[in-house]
């Protein structure tokens, strides 16, 4: 018998013997291979603001050549999304891959910017809680949120009295 070369894969040993002669009894000759290390690549995620700060931790994904990778958007307090730089999926590669997202600093009601991450300092009132002045405005009110309850509760009510009913009857008709 004969070692064969395998494409990705080197010899390690050979099981049995080689060679020799045929017999009445079965022989068995078995070659062994290691799998060969497939090459990795490594893509950088990378979260900026439009002057190139970094506004959140770099995330570094590595994986095989030709296996698929995905990159996400992170929601960074006091900041929006803008665009995106390289592609957000793809395919590793032996070369070095960046994506980069890129945000704009949310503009507050006064017209100044939020502070960047480095530099936020938390505005407190003479009893050691946060003022409402830096609270997020979410635009709900007290009615709108009460009348999403009660509208939640007549739904969740209406469905169970229909279940109640529709059983009640299954058991009549049986």
């Amino acid at each position: 018998t004969e070692q064969k070369a395998i494409p990705g894969y080197t010899f390690k040993a050979v099981q049995g013997n080689p060679t020799g002669q045929f017999t009445s009894d079965a022989q068995t000759v078995t070659y062994i291979y290691t799998k060969d290390p497939v090459a990795g690549g490594n893509v950088t995620v990378k979260y900026v603001d439009g002057a190139g700060n970094t506004l959140s931790d770099n995330v570094v994904k590595s994986g095989n050549i030709g296996d698929d990778y995905s990159t996400d958007q992170k929601a960074i307090p006091g900041y929006t999304f803008k665009a995106v730089q390289g592609n957000r999926t793809g395919q590793f590669t032996s070369d070095a891959q960046t994506v980069t997202y890129i945000y704009t600093k949310v503009k507050t009601s006064g017209g100044s910017e939020t502070p960047t991450p480095s530099k936020t300092i938390a505005t407190k009132s003479s009893t050691n809680t946060i003022s409402s002045s830096t609270l997020p405005k979410t635009g709900d009110s007290q009615v709108s949120t009460l009348f999403g309850m009660v509208v939640g509760f007549f739904i969740f009510g209406a469905g169970t009295l229909s279940l109640f009913f529709n059983s009640k009857r299954k058991r009549k008709s049986k």
